[in-house]
Order: C-alpha cells, then sequence, then structure tokens
C-alpha cells in the first residue's frame, strides 16, 4: 500500500486573535477564516452559527480585517464585541429576515478559499488507542488528503510481537462534532499467543473492516475520540495453526479470539 503523505508550507506563527463564546458557555480562542451562511469556519475548526452565542474581536485592527463577517454575523443575531465594548445589535427584523434567507439558500455571505476544508490548516493526526486499527496497544498516524478522507499507518503491541498495519478512513460528516466512519484496514488482525511456549508466538495479517463514530471535542475541534468496532477477516493460515494447537495435547487455555474488536482511541492535530 503506497502511503500519500502531504506536506504544509508557508506556516505562520501568531497569537490567537478572536474568542468565540457558545451557546452551552464555552470559550474558544482561535482566529476566523471565513464565513458561510452556516458556519464559521476558524483555525480551531468550524461553528454552527446557531451553537454561536458571541465573537469578541480582541483588536480594533482585526475588527477591520474582518468587518464583513462581523456585520453578516451580527444581523445573523450573533453578538459581537471589539474588545469590552458590544456592537449595536442587529434590530429583530433584520435578524429574522436574514436567518430565513439562508435556511433557504446556501451562498456564501464572503469568498471562501477555493476547496476550503479543515484539513487544509491541519493535515496530520497523531492519536493513540486500542483496537486492531492502532496495531493492537499502539499508535496511528492519520495524513488527511481531504476531509472526507484519511490515510493511516498504525504500530503496537499485539502480545505475540509488534502489528503493523494501514487503511484508509472515510468520514461521512466531517464539519459536525458527530461523524460516522468506516476503516478498510489491512495488516495485523490476529495473533496467537501462549504463555511458556513461545515459539507458538506469531501475528498474521489480512484485511479489516471497521466503523464506529468520532466524537470531536468541544474546546479544540480538531482533536476528537473514535469509538468503533472492527471486524477482522482472519487468514486460513490463522485457522489451521489454531487448529493444530487445539489438537496439541501439550497445549491448554486456548481462547479463539472474537470475530467484533473494540476499537477507541483519541487523536488530536499537530
Amino acid at each position: 500500500m503506497v502511503l500519500a503523505f502531504f506536506f504544509i508550507g508557508n506556516l505562520e506563527l501568531r497569537g490567537q486573535t478572536t474568542l468565540i463564546k457558545l451557546v452551552d458557555s464555552t470559550r474558544v480562542s482561535t482566529d476566523i477564516i471565513d464565513v458561510s451562511s452556516r458556519s464559521l469556519f476558524t483555525e480551531a475548526g468550524s461553528f454552527n452559527l446557531t451553537e454561536i452565542y458571541s465573537v469578541t474581536f480582541l483588536s480594533e485592527i482585526e475588527y477591520q480585517k474582518k468587518v464583513s463577517v462581523a456585520r453578516f454575523l451580527n444581523e445573523f443575531g450573533i453578538q459581537i464585541y471589539i474588545r469590552d465594548i458590544k456592537l449595536r445589535p442587529a434590530s429583530k427584523d433584520v435578524v429574522v429576515a436574514n436567518r430565513s434567507k439562508y435556511a433557504e439558500e446556501d451562498k456564501l455571505v464572503i469568498s471562501k478559499p477555493s476547496g476550503f476544508s479543515e484539513s487544509e490548516y491541519s493535515y496530520f493526526r497523531f492519536g493513540a488507542g486500542l483496537g486492531i486499527d492502532y496495531g493492537g496497544f499502539g499508535a496511528r498516524l492519520t495524513v488527511l488528503p481531504s476531509k472526507y478522507l484519511g490515510v493511516f499507518l498504525a504500530g503496537g503491541y499485539a502480545i505475540a510481537g509488534f502489528g503493523v498495519n494501514g487503511g484508509i478512513t472515510l468520514k461521512t460528516a466531517p464539519d459536525s462534532r458527530v461523524s460516522p466512519y468506516v476503516n478498510l484496514i489491512y495488516g495485523y488482525n490476529s495473533a496467537i499467543a501462549i504463555i511458556g511456549a513461545s515459539q507458538h508466538n506469531k501475528l498474521y495479517n489480512g484485511f479489516s473492516l471497521g466503523g464506529g463514530v468520532q466524537l470531536k471535542s468541544r474546546r479544540t475541534p480538531t482533536n476528537y475520540w473514535l469509538f468503533g468496532l472492527v471486524v477482522a477477516f482472519r487468514p486460513s493460515q490463522f485457522d489451521r495453526d489454531f487448529t493444530g494447537l487445539q489438537n496439541n495435547p501439550t497445549i491448554t487455555g486456548l481462547t479463539k479470539p472474537l470475530p467484533v474488536n473494540i476499537s477507541v482511541g483519541y487523536h488530536f492535530a499537530f
């Protein structure tokens, strides 16, 4: 399997210029990138406009840079501050009219960068977890060529040795806090480990199919938990070796692995 790695250039280090307060009182310090009829795009991820309570620009200069964004958010009914000064809210009629208009349309209010996606601002994810798709007890590096598609490589402790696998992951709703996903995996998916008879220890490779949900962090939307199940299509050699050991009178206590395995991991952007 060939893994394509995408490198990010022209990185700029700067302070966070905006404070976003959500309706559940969560506060996120970040930089605003753009806005659409339904979402506010920031370097910390995207937020649905209906979950935003207020936006505070930490300087007059930053407000002037994003004045078109600020006006739209104000007309949508979101409270806007320049430091500790609150802008006069838009009239109720304007707010109702705008929300009705953009409930029917999905036009961009401001021109977004072409092909904008969360992954353009963070191509890489690193995670640690438990499951076949983490090589056992291990870690996983994911490269995101798009917000719907990831290519990953994993490795970890698999009792009988070091398990390695790779694959692709597909997400159906990457901009949502809860997004179903599907993984297609090739590599380590089963093992035989016998205490006191390590000569029989062996790892086996094959295809596996996984699926579950991605739960984004509210405070840091580029970080997330993955909870899923993995079905391992174990190779015929594993079945032959396992049957042979079952028929070996010197080997006792063998337990055949479950057909469905749990997968849990936490991932963050870098």
